[in-house]
């Protein structure tokens, strides 16, 4: 029917509240932010962002990433509702009118650290390759190399399970298990050589580079 307005879901309500903090965790007017889009090539009015803000105007994708760019945050900050503490993360989050998840389950969801379902360990490891190609982008270092620069990594999960009551048995078998893991599923190369040819135990593929290409 002309005329018609969409009612805004769950999610375009949450950008519309979100890019408002965002915008005042800033200091921003939303003139400013208006300039600020302008000079990353998505120019959109002050009274545009006033009618986003309200919903009153629907955000497309490339609105939301052009916004994300321009407030400098990630676009997960803009699509979820703010989650301060943990009670908050038990609370429900509706992604669609008529499907809920928790608050934390949807925030590992959208940062790729967890799919939305209860998966095995072996498509959990898959989920997390595909979500976050970055984190596994192969390059030809030394194990002095690797140790140096992922110490502090591995030091602060392993202060945060212990945190947690995780033994120290229960660190060492889910080692041994996210490597069996990568064997398994040919997730884990048997060889890199200086080209950045990666051998895995089920063939051989060129590594991913950090520009895309292969």
């Amino acid at each position: 029917m002309a005329g018609h307005q969409k009612i805004p879901g769950p999610i375009a309500r949450n950008v519309a509240a979100n890019v408002r903090r965002e915008r005042k965790r800033l200091n921003l007017t939303a003139a400013e932010l208006s300039e600020r889009m302008t000079q990353i090539g998505a120019p959109l009015l002050d009274t545009g962002i006033h009618k986003l803000e309200g919903g009153y105007r629907q955000v497309t994708v490339d609105d939301l990433v052009a916004l994300s760019a321009a407030l400098d945050t990630p676009p997960n900050v803009l699509l979820l509702p703010a989650a301060d503490n943990a009670t908050n993360y038990g609370k429900p989050v509706a992604l669609t009118p008529g499907y809920d998840v928790t608050a934390r389950r949807a925030w590992q969801w959208a940062d790729g650290e967890h799919p939305l379902a209860d998966v095995t360990v072996q498509d959990e490891a898959r989920f997390v390759m595909r979500a976050r190609p970055h984190r596994f982008t192969l390059t030809v270092v030394s194990p002095e190399e690797w140790i140096r620069d992922t110490h502090a990594k591995i030091f602060g999960v392993v202060v945060q399970a212990m945190a947690a009551g995780v033994t120290v048995d229960q660190l060492r078998t889910m080692t041994e298990l996210a490597i069996s893991t990568g064997l398994i599923s040919g997730m884990v190369p048997a060889s890199v050589d200086p080209a950045g040819t990666v051998t895995y135990p089920e063939g051989t593929v060129a590594s991913p580079r950090p520009d895309g290409s292969s």
